[in-house]
């Protein structure tokens, strides 16, 4: 028989479960399957709480009850708020759902940043996956009989027209002001170039990265080359300068050294290893998260750290979901909605921090 203990720990880890995979998601996104598993460790729970002894046998019954009616509340709620749209309105919901990520990416990178240094083609990227995605929701939306979701759309395309708008802004802000300020600027940019290197390559295995995000950042990273270089052209003489740029193309070389090992890996990698080693990453994420957030005041919470787990998540959400659209397994599919599900927790929890934070 489970000991008191024991099953305070099963209570605890349905809350968990519920907190991360629930909470705070659409139901037209939600996994009937897993909740129904959480119902039956629910009812397991119970019988166990029935044969509990002492003061806690009426703790532990109420608490795992209460679990129970609502687990079996929300599972009539989702399966009801299925029912209601059909395969095409949950097709757009887990695309809304997904739009999250990218946006979220300019919260992180973009908001309340200086316009100069910030990395344009990671703009570029995040508007180019958002306008793809309402492409698909279009579609989706044609289909419905009871169209629910202008107002998801409506968020979606602001979005799109806002992040545009930044981009030609950011382009505007290396070329203002005087020479002098440019070249600080491009230094500026370079660093956070070099910084994003870091975060998403620098101790990671290199089958778990994706190149086309090393390939962009390098093209990223030969504009400001560019740059650097038009500026001299220009007349302008800087001793800093002159070492930031060859900085620059000192890990311009490196990097595209690197993108050609990480294709190389692989492709020597079959699926399932490839699949393997992306969720080994999620899970460090993860760890590393349960580590330093959950639980612990928000004001004294390391943003950047908290930044950097949610752009490798982010990271591995992309490569799962490019597999799974080729690819139909279960256990791919478990691992993408888990990584899913936490990257929104830590979205939440980042946007909770910053207020925290700030007042």
């Amino acid at each position: 028989m489970p000991t008191v203990q024991e099953t305070r720990e099963g209570i605890a880890q349905n809350d968990a479960l519920y907190a991360m995979h629930f909470s705070g998601h659409s139901r037209l996104t939600r996994d009937l399957a897993l909740l129904d598993g959480m119902l039956a460790s629910a009812r397991q729970l119970l019988q166990d709480a029935r044969e509990a002894k002492g003061e806690a046998r009426k703790e532990l019954l109420a608490t795992v009850q209460k679990q129970i009616e609502l687990y079996g509340s929300e599972r009539t709620a989702i399966a009801e708020a299925k029912r209601a749209v059909g395969p095409a309105g949950v097709a757009v919901a887990q695309v809304i759902e997904r739009s999250s990520y990218a946006a979220h990416r300019y919260t992180r990178h973009f908001a309340n940043q200086e316009r100069g240094s910030r990395d344009a083609g990671m703009l570029l990227d995040v508007i180019t996956e958002l306008q793809a995605m309402k492409d698909e929701v279009d579609v989706h939306r044609q289909t419905l009989s009871d169209d629910g979701f202008a107002d998801d759309v409506e968020v979606l395309e602001r979005r799109i027209d806002l992040f545009l708008k930044e981009r030609r802004a950011i382009a505007e802000a290396r070329t203002e002001d005087t020479r002098d300020a440019q070249s600080g600027v491009l230094a500026r940019a370079a660093n956070t170039m070099f910084a994003l290197y870091r975060e998403g390559f620098a101790g990671q295995k290199r089958v778990s990265r994706r190149p086309e995000l090393l390939a962009r950042m390098i093209e990223s990273l030969e504009d400001i080359r560019d740059r650097m270089e038009a500026l001299v052209a220009q007349g302008f003489h800087d001793d800093q300068h002159d070492r930031n740029h060859e900085i620059v193309l000192g890990r311009i070389e490196a990097w595209q050294t690197e993108v050609d090992a990480i294709r190389e890996a692989r492709r020597a990698a079959a699926l399932p290893d490839l699949v393997d080693e992306l969720w080994t990453a999620a899970q460090a994420e993860l760890a590393t998260y349960g580590e330093h957030f959950a639980g612990m005041t928000r004001k004294t919470r390391d943003l950047d750290k908290l930044r950097g787990i949610c752009d490798r998540l982010d990271e591995i959400e992309r490569q799962l979901t490019a597999l799974a659209q080729v690819q139909a397994w279960t256990e791919l599919d478990r691992h993408l909605s888990t990584t899913r599900d936490a990257l929104s927790l830590y979205q939440r929890e980042y946007d909770e921090i910053v207020k925290a934070q700030a007042s």
